[in-house]
């Protein structure tokens, strides 16, 4: 039987707060999974695990490491796991991904953690992220496979605009996401703009680099969960173009109608 919210334990609700803490917005989107939901929130709070595993260590053996253990511990998912999290969402349904599928994004996590040079341009940009993309989405398929299938190109986005969010004060993140295409158009340096973001001199890069992923092709298409987050990072990277400082905007409106065009499966 699906646990409802409540029937989580606490250390599984950590870990779900800590998502949204990153990730507020998903909160609203939560409201339209329905019964879903409790899945929805757990998958949500492994993925945000697994993605601060790829990309916010400063290191890449430190990021191999942990990527290594999250992809043994996802592979053997079961409810009698050590991990509080593994284990809910074991019993909410994820031991429905079979194990070749949490070896498929280990493997593409852990090449993309590699990567030590910046991408020349966003072609090679997306292009770095599609293998993981592509992992993710059929792990999502296998947890809701009345769904039908996600686009590989739209979870290859979400990444970029993850690590860009997690990472707008970070001096050197890794695997870097600012094209050499890009700086070299705008006459900046990676560390400079990773380190100070709110420059205005670093505006029209980072406007540039929000109408450069508005136009990557993502289909808001997959399960509940994965349309919402395609809409949403369709929305804030329209603001971030516009020169916004923030994603998303303090009233929410914005995030209330595109969840619920994505749990409508409707055009926004």
């Amino acid at each position: 039987m699906t646990p409802e919210p409540a029937a989580l334990g606490e250390d599984s609700r950590s870990h779900i707060a800590k998502w949204l803490a990153r990730e507020p917005e998903m909160e609203t989107a939560l409201l339209f999974a329905a019964s879903g939901r409790p899945l929805a929130a757990l998958w949500g709070a492994v993925l945000d695990a697994w993605l601060e595993a790829c990309f916010m260590p400063s290191d890449a053996g430190v990021a191999r490491v942990k990527l290594a253990w999250w992809g043994e511990a996802l592979g053997q998912t079961s409810a009698e796991s050590a991990h509080p999290l593994v284990r809910a969402f074991a019993l909410a349904g994820g031991e429905a991904v079979p194990a070749t599928l949490w070896a498929d994004a280990a493997h593409s996590a852990l090449e993309l953690v590699s990567r030590e040079a910046h991408p020349t341009d966003f072609p090679a940009l997306i292009g770095s992220r599609m293998a993981l993309g592509r992992a993710l989405a059929a792990v999502e398929s296998a947890l809701w496979p009345d769904s039908g299938a996600g686009d590989a190109g739209a979870v290859a986005r979400s990444l970029v605009v993850w690590q860009w969010r997690q990472h707008r004060r970070e001096r050197d993140p890794r695997p870097g996401w600012l094209p050499l295409q890009l700086l070299a158009r705008h006459s900046l340096r990676a560390q400079d703009v990773y380190a100070n973001p709110a420059d205005p001199a670093v505006a029209p890069l980072l406007a540039d680099m929000a109408e450069a992923l508005l136009g990557c092709p993502c289909a808001p298409v997959g399960p509940r969960l994965r349309r919402a987050r395609t809409r949403l990072d369709t929305l804030a990277l329209r603001r971030l173009r516009r020169g916004h400082p923030q994603p998303f905007a303090g009233s929410g409106l914005g995030i209330l109608w595109q969840s619920w065009c994505a749990s409508r499966g409707v055009a926004g």
